[in-house]
């Protein structure tokens, strides 16, 4: 078994359903999850400085880390869950 990162991307304000969908997915993963973490309020710093980072279709807005057996299975857990824009699957070190 192995840690993944899972790290879902892009933002719209979510309506009651949507809300049903994420806690039901946080449900079924809840006994492989390691830790669950909701981004906010982000800055970005590159050569051309530090800008803020706003709430739009490519925010970073949260991620999970799962145990699973292969980067495969933690990618069919990922493709479970609600998503905005998308949803990014990484082995952790």
């Amino acid at each position: 078994m192995a840690n993944y990162l899972i790290l879902h991307i892009g933002f719209e304000k979510p309506d009651d359903a949507a809300m049903a969908e994420w806690d039901t997915w946080f449900q079924r993963i809840s006994d492989i999850q390691q830790q669950q973490l909701g981004l906010m309020n982000g800055q970005e710093i590159s050569s051309d400085g530090i800008k803020e980072l706003g709430w739009d279709l490519q925010s970073m807005t949260g991620c999970n880390i799962i145990e699973a057996e292969s980067l495969e299975a933690a990618i069919d857990i990922a493709k479970q869950a609600p998503r905005v824009t998308a949803t990014r699957v990484y082995e952790l070190r």
